[in-house]
């Protein structure tokens, strides 16, 4: 989140630093953007319920093209900067959390409240398919696109402090790190004029006469992305609050001793100097091109207990090319395991370890059974033994058979097979069911693991495997189904799908005791 309560201050008398600039006054200059913010802020939050029937790519889309006009009318220079090894992925997320999430928002999309249910699965949508759909956008329009090696606010804070762009476009938290002055924080003042909304940090230390370590530390105890605001204002908050009592002690650290309760104070003094640990030494991607502390001064000999001990030079820069997903490092057994299925985990870890063993196998050997680095060895590979038939996608087989492995696969199976059937529809008022959206939920993470998995075969291979796990599932077939059944063009598509996958499952039944049940129910569907 940006820096709490900073809003407040924009109507304070006399103040110079909310400034609104005209568009044009960007021309040529270039700019740094936390790609994450950005989609966060931007994508409209009620288009995401017909996003995950339709696909996301127009919901993604639409934002990038604002931005993207901006950059030709103007000729700014832009780079895109992507999260790496988030500090929230190290945190962990919780299964509890994000079963609530699916079923509240499901409730607010019963009563039509489409706003609602999109901001509750919000979430659901910041994954690698729809980053790639954006990675896509930008680069055709010539937008660099990077990947930080943990925090794209970090790194775009760097990227102002080494003068290698003139603006950063982000959330207040830039702010905090040394070095950074003026920052985009809106793409509009409010007004519908061609200005954006930019932010003065040094008029705001001469108008509060503050030092910039004084304003990172302000920004702590407001709370922010690396530090939850203090717990004696975190109810009764006010910007003039927290500044009086961080302006009225001459020690922050007593300070907080003495406004908190003994059960708060130890938590919170903790996280306020984790916070200011970060803030100043959260490595980044260095002009050097190689990987160090963004301050690289007397530099915590803990900062390894945050972040997990340094990686190899070769992840780093795959990570930055956009080679490989920080998220990668969990499927290693890098950092703690943060998804909520093991089961899920150790599946993925297996391939991943079939993929080390069979990338050596097929570089050493001139005799395999597939081309070194093609779709087929890969595929070969994820799942040894699985029988390919005509008219079904590789992409689909592996993934239709890792749902039915992990058990996600439940009654009734042909309609949430339907999720794993991408097409083009035209009805504007399809219903999604909430059984089929928890199972589109799985295997759209499962999709996720999956194509990361593809990318470090890519990279150990140097091969690309464009052709596969390409298109992301979608509520759209089944959706149509539940309405429609067979009827229309859509509907004999799915026919179609479904007779592959049937014939996909019969060869492939040796695997799992559950797929003869499974192509029964698919041949009883098919009937209908």
């Amino acid at each position: 989140m940006p820096i709490r309560g900073l809003e407040e201050v924009r109507k304070h008398p006399g103040q110079n630093f909310f400034l609104k600039v005209p568009q044009k006054a960007f021309k040529k200059m270039r700019i740094c953007i936390d790609g994450n913010w950005f989609l966060r802020k931007y994508v409209d939050v009620s288009s995401i319920c017909r996003g995950l029937v339709f696909g996301m790519e127009e919901v993604i889309t639409e934002p990038l093209l604002k931005l993207l006009e901006f950059k030709d009318e103007n000729d700014v220079d832009m780079i895109w900067v992507w999260d790496g090894i988030g500090i929230n992925k190290l945190q962990g997320t919780s299964h509890g959390g994000l079963d609530t999430l699916l079923t509240e928002g499901f409730k607010e999309y019963k009563q039509e409240n489409y706003r609602k249910a999109g901001k509750l699965w919000r979430n659901f949508i910041m994954q690698k398919s729809e980053m790639d759909v954006a990675n896509k956008i930008l680069e055709e329009k010539g937008v660099a696109v990077i990947t930080a090696p943990y925090s794209a606010t970090a790194q775009c804070a760097y990227l102002m402090s080494a003068e290698t762009c003139s603006y950063a476009f982000g959330k207040s938290d830039i702010l905090l790190f040394d070095g950074v002055d003026k920052i985009i924080l809106d793409m509009s003042d409010g007004s519908g004029k061609p200005y954006l909304d930019v932010f003065h940090k040094s008029r705001f230390l001469e108008f509060f006469n503050l030092s910039s370590r004084l304003f990172s530390a302000l920004g702590l105890l407001l709370g922010c992305d690396f530090c939850p605001t203090i717990p004696r204002c975190a109810t009764d908050f006010s910007f003039n609050a927290v500044f009086g009592l961080m302006k009225g002690s001459e020690d922050l650290l007593k300070m907080i001793r003495s406004t908190c309760d003994e059960g708060s104070s130890k938590k919170y003094t903790e996280q306020f100097l984790q916070g200011l640990m970060l803030v100043t030494y959260l490595p980044v991607m260095k002009v050097s091109g190689s990987v160090h502390p963004y301050s690289e001064e007397n530099v915590p000999r803990n900062l390894e207990k945050i972040l997990g001990p340094k990686l190899a030079p070769g992840f780093y820069e795959s990570l930055f090319m956009n080679k490989v997903s920080g998220d990668v490092l969990q499927i290693m057994g890098k950092t703690p395991g943060t998804d909520r299925d093991s089961q899920l985990i150790k599946m993925v870890e297996a391939a991943l370890s079939r993929v080390r063993g069979g990338a050596r196998k097929e570089k050493g050997s001139k005799d395999t059974k597939d081309e070194p680095g093609s779709a087929e060895a890969f595929v070969n590979i994820i799942y040894p033994g699985m029988v390919l038939t005509k008219d079904i996608d590789p992409s689909v087989g592996i993934l239709l058979l890792m749902s039915i492995e992990l058990r996600e696969l439940e009654t009734p199976f042909p309609m949430k097979m339907l999720c794993l059937h991408r097409q083009t529809g035209t009805k504007e008022r399809l219903k999604i069911s909430d059984k089929t959206l928890k199972y589109y939920v799985g295997i759209t993470r499962l999709f996720n693991y999956i194509k990361e998995v593809k990318e470090i075969y890519e990279v150990t291979m140097n091969k690309s495997l464009d052709g596969l796990f390409c298109e992301a599932p979608t509520l759209f077939s089944a959706s149509f189904h539940d309405t429609f059944g067979f009827s229309e063009s859509s509907g004999e598509s799915n026919r179609r799908f479904l007779k592959s996958a049937r014939d996909f499952l019969r060869a492939n039944e040796k695997l799992f005791p559950i797929i003869p049940y499974v192509v029964e129910e698919i041949e009883v569907t098919l009937k209908k």
